[in-house]
């Protein structure tokens, strides 16, 4: 990963908060209730270093206390992300990892995604935009991200101005990106939305759009596709906060039906010592 001592000190963290106590309260516990619309029993707890420079994340599927697998987080001093890394059967062996890249725009972190360690290459190109909530440490559990064949190209802001960033994707290096997310802000230069042209017709494919509670936090994220969804715009995505303004609940609805899809619950321990 970053470096073999790097790997060692981070998967140390994660059997010794094993071994230390499980489930107890004082360690962030996230419970999925819902998960592809069905009841849950899958638990993560995370830990941050020290340092607060790496984050392990145990997941137990079953809630059983046993992890299936862990991913593994690493950041710069400022916080940006460096690697995240997918530790299948939480054993310390690494079987897939992602490298972030510059950010875009300031608002989207592009990562290059390698799903088989033991083999060269790339194989995807995902795009994280953070939406602004609680982190964990370093760690915002609130993004969105895209998911990309790399053949689609290098991703560069096209062009700015006007509270709007045009982020292009050119598969074929002509100079005419095939994929194009149009980034919008507020006259405060908050991030309120974006578009998503996929097939490079100048038509947005996705419309997203966001509301911030009074602390500035995302509340709700509607979501746009003409000619899918059962409507064409709805709520995708809504997020609850505890009295403190820290993140309690998400729910999603990932196909427009009005049923939940999602439900994640995040423990009290997740944001102590936060403000």
């Amino acid at each position: 990963m970053r470096t073999t001592a790097a790997i060692a000190a981070i998967v140390s963290l994660l059997a010794a908060c094993h071994s230390g106590g499980g489930a107890g309260d004082d360690v962030c516990a996230i419970r999925y209730e819902l998960v592809a619309g069905q009841p849950s029993q899958r638990v993560d707890r995370i830990w941050v270093a020290d340092d607060g420079r790496s984050v392990a994340r145990s997941v137990d599927t079953g809630g059983d206390g046993v992890p299936d697998e862990a991913i593994y987080l690493w950041f710069d001093g400022s916080g940006d992300p460096l690697v995240e890394a997918l530790d299948i059967g939480a054993d310390g062996a690494i079987e897939a990892r992602s490298d972030a890249q510059p950010r875009i725009a300031d608002v989207i972190t592009p990562f290059v995604v390698d799903l088989d360690t033991l083999s060269d290459g790339v194989d995807l190109l995902q795009l994280s935009i953070d939406l602004p909530s609680s982190t964990i440490g370093p760690w915002n559990p609130t993004r969105i991200t895209y998911q990309l064949p790399c053949d689609q190209g290098a991703a560069a802001v096209v062009s700015t101005g006007e509270g709007r960033d045009r982020i292009g994707l050119d598969a074929d290096g002509d100079g005419d990106p095939e994929t194009v997310l149009n980034i919008e802000r507020g006259e405060d230069g908050a991030l309120r939305g974006w578009t998503v042209d996929t097939d490079g017709d100048g038509e947005p494919n996705d419309t997203a759009t966001l509301v911030y509670n009074d602390r500035s936090q995302i509340r709700e994220v509607y979501w746009t596709r003409p000619g899918f969804f059962l409507g064409d715009t709805y709520v995708q995505s809504r997020f609850i906060y505890d009295t403190s303004g820290h993140l309690y609940r998400w729910d999603s609805d990932s196909d427009g039906d009005g049923l939940l899809d999602t439900r994640i619950v995040y423990g009290a321990a997740c944001f102590a010592g936060a403000p």
